[in-house]
This record gives structure tokens, sequence and C-alpha cells, in this order.
């Protein structure tokens, strides 16, 4: 029987099924696969089955994992309306970051962007720009003029203070910086980054394994419960905070409080839209950060052009938003690294009805994979695609294929939160690089790991030697 026919004869009857590609392999021998090395079995499966090829990690799961452009093109912009989140995502992040932005459908969707947009205007876009560049300068006031850097939860914290204060102002940041957020003994500082790494680290174990139901108290389930209240008192305490001083009509806390009070939006929602934006607003950005500064110390080359770039531009000053158009070394040096490990490596769909995509029948059931990382990585979209080469963002360049490059998503549901994510990135490389040279530990290659967020396998540690001339 031909796709078409089965389409025609049964379109939702689950048990029309048509041979896909993929491995063949028992569905407990792919979830060790999963588990040991996701992006490794993903990788070597594209190469071996092209464009469309299904895994099936679980009994009774089937998912399609997109490997080429126009297919993904055809879920993500073309036939977007016949495509949601699937249960997978759902299951995977619902717990925790309720129905914000990331799992809402349809018409709240479209509401919920509505609502949260003016947030990045370019004049709070342009405040945001102050604070990152005061932020990472006095974390390098911090630093010793020679010492080495786990850089990954430094970047972590750094993102998450500037966020805070992006979202919830500086008047609630100051407030909480000494008070009891989460459990702390009182007079305290409470460390919201551990809360929100608790949080990514339940999300991306829920990658990787199927947890039993929620009810049984298992150590998994107990961690996630704690990582979940945790959450919750973090956000009711910034909202009491800000209800005490009146809430702001100039960031996103208060504009939520607000329109709470009036009764326009339930607490659920606000809570809802505050932790999606808290922790998606940070986590990616701190993995941009730390995968850049990898990057750039490996490759010293680009750390000069970077130096001299930043120096004949702001030598004596600190840089600001206005210089973002002129950053074009940093620039391209984030993108490139956003290519080769892009923090959301993977999103997913599910069709809303039986459908025929790449010639195979894919049911309601089924979940869909697009990931940015396999599609980054491949030579006919990318120019020898393994090589860190920021070059190929210039203008004049062939070797990048737009629709190919995908690290802020695509269609109506792109990353809300793009130009925020690139005033941040940009300015804190550039303010990094400018104030210190940079050099990687060892000379150890450090492999992706694919969690909630694409993160390094093992600590990524650089050399960090003060540039002369600097006072700090």
């Amino acid at each position: 029987m031909t796709v078409d026919a089965a389409i025609s004869r049964a379109p939702d009857d689950p048990s029309v099924v048509v041979d896909a590609p993929g491995p063949e392999l028992p569905w407990w021998r792919q979830l060790g696969l999963v588990r040991r090395d996701f992006l490794g079995f993903l990788a070597s499966s594209a190469e071996r089955y092209g464009d469309i090829f299904c895994i099936q990690p679980a009994p009774s799961t089937r998912i399609f994992v997109l490997n080429s452009v126009d297919l993904v093109s055809e879920v993500l912009t073309r036939r977007a309306d016949e495509f949601t989140k699937s249960k997978q995502t759902r299951f995977v992040v619902g717990k925790f970051l309720g129905n914000g932005l990331v799992l809402s459908e349809g018409d709240q969707h479209a509401r919920q962007r509505r609502l949260l947009q003016p947030t990045f205007g370019s004049k709070e876009l342009t405040v945001m720009a102050r604070d990152v560049v005061s932020e990472t300068e006095a974390l390098l006031k911090s630093w010793d003029s020679s010492q080495t850097v786990d850089i990954e939860p430094v970047m972590t914290a750094l993102s998450l203070r500037v966020i805070r204060r992006f979202l919830v102002g500086d008047e609630r940041l100051r407030h909480l910086d000494g008070v009891d957020t989460v459990g702390s003994k009182s007079g305290e500082h409470s460390d919201d980054s551990e809360v929100f790494r608790t949080l990514a680290e339940a999300i991306g174990g829920r990658f990787r394994s199927m947890p039993l139901p929620a009810w049984i108290p298992t150590r998994r389930n107990l961690r996630e419960r704690r990582a979940v209240r945790r959450v919750d008192e973090l956000v009711t305490s910034l909202l009491a905070q800000s209800r005490t001083d009146g809430h702001s009509a100039t960031t996103l806390l208060g504009t939520l409080g607000t329109l709470l009070d009036n009764g326009q939006i339930t607490a659920t929602e606000v809570r809802d839209q505050l932790v999606t934006m808290l922790f998606a607003g940070h986590e990616t950005v701190a993995k941009v950060l730390s995968w850049t500064l990898y990057l750039v110390a490996r490759n010293s080359d680009v750390q000069d052009e970077i130096y001299a770039e930043v120096s004949g531009l702001a030598a004596g000053r600190q840089l600001d938003i206005t210089d973002l158009r002129r950053l074009k070394q940093t620039t391209n040096a984030v993108r490139e690294s956003m290519r080769l490990y892009p923090p959301v490596w993977v999103f997913d769909r599910s069709p809303k009805h039986s459908l025929n995509l790449g010639g195979l029948l894919i049911h309601p059931r089924d979940t869909i994979y697009v990931s940015p990382y396999l599609l980054h990585r491949q030579g006919r979209y990318f120019a020898d695609p393994l090589r860190f080469n920021p070059s190929r963002f210039e203008a004049d360049t062939t070797s990048t294929h737009t629709s190919a490059y995908m690290p802020f998503g695509a269609g109506h549901r792109g990353c809300i939160g793009q130009s925020m994510a690139v005033v941040e990135t940009v300015l804190m490389i550039a303010t990094i690089v400018q104030s210190y040279e940079l050099r990687t530990h060892d000379d150890d290659d450090i492999r992706p790991f694919a969690g909630a967020t694409l993160g390094p396998t093992s600590p990524i540690r650089l050399s960090l030697t003060r540039r002369t001339g600097l006072h700090h």
C-alpha cells in the first residue's frame, strides 16, 4: 500500500504503519544509546538513514527526526498550523514550566506573545545593555589578575543576575539579595543559580529516561518536587515584594502583577510566564557564553580580532547598545558558536492529524524532532561544518545556508527573546575579551551533552590573564 493510499483509506487509524528507515534495534537498546550519547546516536543515525528517520527509545514510541531544510521548513513554516508541541515536550517540561510561552498553543500562545513582546522593546533593551556591561564589569573586578575559572557556573550566575534585573527590576533585586527566598536562613544570600540548576537537571533527566509515576516517592521524583517547590517559592517572593513596593510598569514582573491584581490573568499564569522567562532567558544565554568563550580561547586569531575590534571601538569607556552594529567580529564569533553548539539543540512537534511527511505516514501520537545541532553540522549547508570559522558569517561569503541556521528556531514559534540574547552575549563577550586574555586550561576537546540545553560533558576550565594597562 502506498503512503497516499494509506492516508486516504484510514487517515486516523493507528494500525496503519508505513515502514520508516531507522535503527533496527529493540527499544531498550535504543534507550541505552539515548542515555549514553544522545547526540552521537542521532548523528550516526542521520548519516546512515538520511533526511528523515525514526528512532524508538520506548515501547509504542516513534520519534521521526528531520534532517533536511526542506522538511524542517515544511513543519515549522509552510504547514505550521498542522502541528503542535508534542506530548513528549509537555511531559519533559510541563511539570516545571507550566503552560507558559514554551507550551501554550493557538490563541493562547498568540495572546501571551502580545503580552510579553513589549518587554523586549528598544528602550528596554537599551537599559538592559547597560545592566549587561555593569554586571560583567563587576564580575571582572572580582577576578584576580591571573587565575583558572570553571566558566559555565560563572556565566550561569552572571546571566541569571542580568535576566533578573531585566524582568524583575533593580529594586526587587536589591530586596531579594539579603532575604530568605528559597528556604535559606534569614540574612543569608539565597542562591538562585542553584535553584535553576536543579530545575535544568530535572528537565534534562527526563529527556533521557522514563521516570516512574510522580506519586511514587523515588529519589528522582522527590528531587523534582523540591525543584518545583523552590522555584514556586522564589516567584511567590518576587511577586509579594513587587506588590509591596508598587508594581513597576517597566518590568515584566510589574506588568504581570498589575494584570493579576486587576483580575485579568491568574496567579498560575503569572507563575508560568515568570518561570519560563527566567529559566529560558538565563539558561540558554549561559550556554552560549560558555561555548563562545571556550571557542575563542582555543582560537587565538579570533580572540585577537575581537580584542582589536573592541579596543579600537571603546578604549577607556564602557560599551553600550549603540556599539552592537560595529562589533562585527564579536557578533560573528557568537553566531558561529551557536552554529556549532546551539543551546536549544532540539525542539519537537506532533501533527494534529495523520499526514504524509517525507513519504512517511506520521500520526498525532508520534513525535517529530527538529535538531539545529544536526542541521548546523551538515556539509551541504555549511562549508567545513565542524570548523570554528566566524568569517563564514561575513556578508560576502557563500559558506552558509541561511535557512539551515536556526539557533532561535523558526516560524511563528521562534524565540521571542532573540534580540535580548544577542545584546547580552555580544556585549558580555566583548567586555570580557577587552579585559582578559583567555586560554584553554588543557588541550582536550570538550564534547557537548544533550540536557535541557546543550552543555559540556566536563568543566570548561579557562586560564584568564588580565590585559596590561587595564584597571579593575
